[in-house]
């Protein structure tokens, strides 16, 4: 589930490295850090619907049949 923040998370630093390479004058994380934050959460308001549904019918897969994997 924490895949596409994973996958988001390290795509944005790596661009980050690469703005700070080209203009180093320019402080980096005073952008960085709350443009990271503003798309953690944006992220999560359009992967929170698919990956709860996700969850919840695992869930309640699991709970119909509680011992299937055991055998």
């Amino acid at each position: 589930m924490a895949v596409p923040f994973l996958a988001a998370s390290v795509i944005y630093n790596i661009a980050l490295g690469v703005i700070n390479r080209a203009m180093p004058q320019l402080m980096v994380i005073f952008v960085g850090a709350p443009a990271l934050t503003l798309g953690g959460l944006v992220l999560l308001a359009i992967a929170a619907p698919l990956l709860l549904k996700l969850w919840i019918d695992a869930f309640n897969a699991y709970l119909g049949n509680p011992f299937e994997g055991l055998s």
